[in-house]
């Protein structure tokens, strides 16, 4: 059985730079398996007791197969978002249990447990806001790859040109092979090779006070990184480290979750791909766009009445990095999350309402029947951005009337949502991120809204 997600720990396998690593050493780096052993392998490389450490704290042993030759892409998607993010707490009793002997590392001992339970609160955090799996992925990635928390995200090939491209052409050849729309194929390839193009010339060209400031950050606690992101952009970590995360997800995100979901850009709703810069080029009359004025987002109610949610002025400049151009969150109440002051404050230029229910960014709608954080809502110069954020079952967007209605299909986890619509016959393609129009209809569950 041929997945794409095996093709890429083969070619990993295959383009390893240490002779000694194994195809389970791998498999337990893709899946993020161990990540608390790794972690105390990262942190403290020069301990005398960091055999102990490993031992105990590993999720599976040496001796414990993943089989990924056996295993559908479902199936391996199912062990990746087991461990996505990652408990620790089994790993944290080891530690407990284990009493030094060696008085010299009583001290290490105490600050592998305090860092091992910062880690795991943290983790646990990710876990309420964003759901194990692809959402908690895309926040944990980037963090990962500056603390270089798994031997993932320190393989040298990530610097080799020829190793990137192999990776990226053999997964396009899996994704074709498995019946993915050509275009879709081509883009994912050649957002492969664009990353590695940006993250080659900013990480060779990095000056020295750029190297120190990462190594700098590589010791930072998790929460710590994750509220730098969140409050400066990339603007705040390593200037290599946005295409670097683009290159790597490209691959491990893309070999489970197909090609539709590469970045950095996206398919719009005529599924051309288009930059951030060139939204504005995009401008018929109907869309949303700077200098219209407001966007005014309502909810349709069961029995026919609307009221208006929220409205979004369409003239703050959109040249802040993606994250920071978040406007609104779509989903329903959580509950038993951390404070919103343990995982960073809403930016100024958001509105604060409702922001005690929404710790990951500005507001979220209360949507009784939707799951948390369900699709998040961006402007970028100007225009309305449209982005299921990993939902369970996914969203759609009806657009047009009588005859010239069609849909938009965004799948996030759900494998149904689409073969719903191949089953009803109608209209439809499928997108990751929608450019929205006035009088697109959006469809949250059982919840329905509408853009005026």
């Amino acid at each position: 059985m041929g997945t794409p997600i095996l093709v890429l720990r083969n070619k990993l396998y295959e383009h390893r730079s240490n002779p000694s690593t194994k195809m389970k050493d791998i498999d337990r780096w893709l899946f993020n398996i161990n990540m608390l052993s790794f972690q105390i392998t990262a942190e403290h490389p020069g301990s005398i007791a960091l055999p102990v450490y490993e031992k105990a704290t590993k999720d599976w042993s040496d001796n414990t197969a993943l089989r990924l030759n056996e295993k559908s892409t479902q199936e391996a998607l199912e062990v990746f978002e087991k461990y996505c993010p990652p408990a620790l707490d089994k790993g944290i009793a080891a530690l407990e249990k284990l009493v030094p002997s060696d008085e010299r590392v009583l001290d290490e001992h105490r600050q592998v447990l305090e860092e091992a339970r910062s880690a795991n609160s943290f983790y646990r955090s990710i876990a309420g806001l964003y759901g194990q799996g692809m959402a908690a992925y895309r926040e944990l990635l980037p963090l990962w790859i500056v603390k270089e928390s798994s031997p993932l995200f320190a393989m040298d090939l990530w610097e080799d040109e020829e190793k990137v491209l192999d990776l990226g052409d053999a997964l396009y050849q899996e994704f074709l092979s498995a019946g993915y729309h050509r275009e879709v194929c081509e883009r994912f390839n050649e957002l492969v090779y664009s990353c590695y193009n940006s993250y080659a010339a900013k990480f060779f060209g990095a000056t020295d006070e750029q190297l120190a400031q990462a190594a700098q950050l590589k010791a930072a606690p998790l929460d710590e990184l994750y509220r730098i992101k969140h409050s400066q952009g990339y603007r705040g970590l390593p200037a290599w480290l946005e295409p670097k995360e683009q290159l790597i997800w490209n691959l491990v995100a893309c070999a489970l979750y197909g090609p539709e979901n590469a970045r950095p850009q996206y398919f719009s709703h005529t599924e051309v791909a288009v930059s951030t810069d060139a939204l504005n080029a995009l401008s018929a009359d109907p869309r949303l766009r700077q200098g219209s004025g407001t966007a005014v987002l309502t909810r349709i109610h069961e029995g026919g009445s609307t009221d208006i949610v929220a409205t979004v002025n369409l003239g703050r400049e959109g040249d802040a990095p993606l994250e920071d151009c978040l406007v609104m969150v779509l989903g329903r109440e959580y509950q038993g999350v951390p404070d919103a002051a343990d995982l960073g404050d809403v930016p100024e230029h958001v509105s604060n309402h409702a922001a005690e229910e929404d710790h990951r960014h500005h507001y979220a709608t209360l949507l009784d029947a939707d799951s948390a954080r369900h699709l998040g809502v961006y402007i970028i110069d100007g225009q309305l951005l449209l982005i299921d954020l990993g939902s369970k079952n996914g969203s759609f967007i009806r657009r047009g009337k009588g005859t010239g209605e069609r849909y938009l299909v965004m799948p996030g986890r759900s494998s149904g949502l689409v073969e719903a619509f191949k089953a009803r016959g109608y209209s439809f393609e499928v997108a990751t991120r929608v450019v929205a129009m006035r009088g697109d209809q959006l469809f949250l569950g059982a919840s329905q809204f509408e853009l005026l």
